[in-house]
């Protein structure tokens, strides 16, 4: 009778311990699900405007609903940054930041080392490795509009 009491209590441990191992993985996986929860920048987007008291970066398929008025200042787009959805708001941008930005546009993953910010434009300008005869392109970031595009600094005649 004593194995059979060993056997039981055995198993009812290996059941307990089984329980708190998913108990912990479940933990896990709603840390990771959270309302702001991303894994690349497309996860994240804009829910609210300007005055929303709940406006901001959630994950694409938040269940967004507007909670009163107060001040809040809706970001110009989103990035995923260290697993959370991050604002990006007019007038500030880091070059990491752009560079975000680029590689989430038409500039795509071509971008250089080479960077420089144009405070009378609001905008970073970042080299890109594209070649094009008679041109040396850039991925233009606004800073204000949080939108980038290629402009490709083409010089002289190009003779078709």
């Amino acid at each position: 009778m004593s194995k059979k009491i060993i056997i039981f209590l055995i198993l009812g441990i290996l059941v307990l311990l089984f329980l708190g191992i998913k108990l912990i993985s479940l933990k896990e996986v709603s840390e990771i699900t959270g309302v702001d929860a991303c894994q690349v920048d497309s996860d994240c987007m804009v829910f609210g405007s300007d005055g929303d008291c709940n406006c901001g970066c959630y994950h694409k398929d938040y269940d967004w609903k507007k909670e009163g008025n107060c001040f809040c200042a809706a970001p110009i787009s989103c990035r995923c940054l260290q697993g959370k959805c991050q604002p990006i708001l007019g007038g500030e941008m880091t070059l990491e930041e752009a560079i975000i930005v680029a590689k989430n546009s038409e500039c795509g993953d071509r971008l250089k080392n080479n960077s420089f910010y144009n405070e009378n434009s609001q905008t970073w300008w970042i080299d890109l490795d594209i070649s094009k005869e008679g041109c040396n392109p850039a991925c233009v970031v606004n800073v204000n509009t949080g939108q980038a595009e290629i402009n490709w600094r083409c010089t002289g005649l190009i003779e078709n």
